[in-house]
């Protein structure tokens, strides 16, 4: 759990209309045309309200399910470090599971490792109760925003090859976050679920 540093939905703002100036000006640079593509023009794009570092996909629990989960996850999570890491000033672009909804999310630098093992303990417990596993490749992210993807081409899953693979780089600084516990949000109400010390 950490805070994410709010520069970056500022310089991504900044970023998306300089980049429509640029498409107004009639510009033809190869990089400039590519941004443009990538983030659409005039594009509607709304800032994440509680930015974080994805580990799972949303999934419904039965009540019945809640003591049983929140054991196994409290364990699989404390088999993991505590670390710090680092959320870059770059972007990509990914849509959800349901390719309704596109993200332009920040990628993650040092610490990927660690979360993407993270990440391999909670899918050994959703595995168990039959729930979805995270997506495929692993893509250690921080969503930043998100749109609509009824306008815009689909891909077969977030983190598809199909997804966008271009990066954006934002004028903002990296920011470090120490990492000591996971969320799990069920309903309402959040469980801190501490790492290993």
């Amino acid at each position: 759990v950490g805070t994410i540093d709010t520069d970056f939905f500022p310089a991504f703002s900044a970023l998306c209309t300089k980049l429509e100036d640029k498409e107004e000006a009639a510009l033809t640079s190869s990089s400039a045309c590519t941004s443009v593509s990538l983030l659409g023009s005039r594009a509607q794009w709304y800032a994440v309200k509680d930015p974080h570092l994805s580990l799972a996909k949303h999934f419904a629990l039965q009540r019945h399910l809640f003591g049983s989960m929140l054991d196994l996850l409290t364990l699989a999570v404390s088999r993991v470090a505590r670390f710090t890491a680092q959320i870059q000033p770059r972007i990509r672009l990914l849509n959800n599971q349901f390719k309704c909804t596109q993200f332009a999310c920040l990628l993650v630098g040092q610490g990927s490792e660690q979360i993407e093992a993270l990440i391999t303990e909670i899918d050994t417990v959703m595995r168990r109760f039959s729930f979805p596993t995270y997506y495929q490749p692993i893509i250690p992210h921080v969503s930043l925003a998100w749109r609509s993807n009824k306008q815009t081409s689909s891909s077969a899953d977030k983190h598809s090859s199909s997804s966008s693979s271009a990066i954006l780089k934002l004028e903002c600084s990296p920011s470090l976050i120490q990492v000591e516990s996971v969320i799990c949000q069920i309903g309402e109400r959040r469980y801190y679920l501490p790492l290993a010390r």
